[in-house]
């Protein structure tokens, strides 16, 4: 990956208290090596796949052509930062389902200040952090 700070990324790059800029970490909670990062312009990182370890399980695109049923449905192994944001976002619904009256920044806040502290983080993204959803949700 490349460090978003010195070669801006869009859209992670855009300053706005609505984004969520996420690097994706490995099995062992470090920046995976696909992964960009920067400690001004990423927020907090989010499991992505390990691609020593294969990868996280998720659903592709289904070979059907009309309606299709869950046998239709293919899994396969991916990584990337692509399976990281989508974790950080299914985080900001939690959180907003649980209280329906935060903005967006409060969220972002919230989820930046109560993930997993990992001193490999420190000089990759903002927050040092991975996301830790347990720790978030009782901070609501």
């Amino acid at each position: 990956g490349d460090c978003n700070d010195q070669t801006p990324i869009y859209p992670a790059n855009i300053d706005s208290s609505s984004v969520i800029a996420v690097a994706a970490v490995s099995y062992y909670n470090e920046i995976a090596s696909y992964s960009n990062f920067g400690t001004q312009t990423v927020h907090v990182a989010a499991p992505g796949g390990d691609q020593l370890m294969g990868g996280l399980v998720s659903t592709g695109i289904p070979y059907c052509q009309g309606p299709c049923n869950i046998s239709d449905q293919s899994y396969k192994k991916s990584t990337g930062t692509s399976m990281a944001t989508p974790i950080v976002a299914g985080l900001a619904a939690l959180i907003k389902s649980k209280n329906p009256n935060l903005s967006h920044g409060q969220i972002k806040q919230l989820i930046m200040s109560h993930g997993t502290n990992y001193e490999s983080l420190i000089d990759k993204v903002r927050s040092g952090q991975v996301i830790n959803i347990a720790n978030t949700l009782n901070a609501i």
